[in-house]
């Protein structure tokens, strides 16, 4: 096995990470967030999902979809594709982190 390729298994690995662990920062960082009586969730789809109780099963959906959708991609075009589509992953994985840490800062600020 090659270096590169040993390297690009360690980014895999990063990258398919990130969505999972964005998902539960933000999942537990707005539980925790809602126990403020000063605090109340403002996007509208995660207030629905929350009430009817289904958010969390709603994020793992939707983790095992970017996931399950870039790795078949990388699988299906190969090496000359990669980095374009571990963006996918990546991104919205950094986008529930930082909801996350934002949540959790808005939860010590309030």
């Amino acid at each position: 096995m090659s270096r590169a390729h040993t390297g690009t298994n360690r980014l895999a690995k990063i990258i398919y990470l990130m969505p999972v662990l964005g998902c539960a920062i933000d999942q537990m960082s707005t539980r925790i967030g809602l126990t403020n009586h000063n605090l109340f969730e403002k996007n509208l789809l995660t207030s629905y999902l929350l009430v009817e109780r289904i958010w969390l099963y709603v994020d793992i959906i939707v983790v095992i979809i970017v996931v399950l959708v870039s790795y078949f991609l990388i699988k299906h075009w190969g090496f000359k594709h990669k980095q374009v589509i571990f963006f996918f992953p990546f991104t919205y994985g950094l986008l529930k982190l930082v909801t996350g840490f934002l949540n959790i800062y808005l939860y010590i600020t309030a």
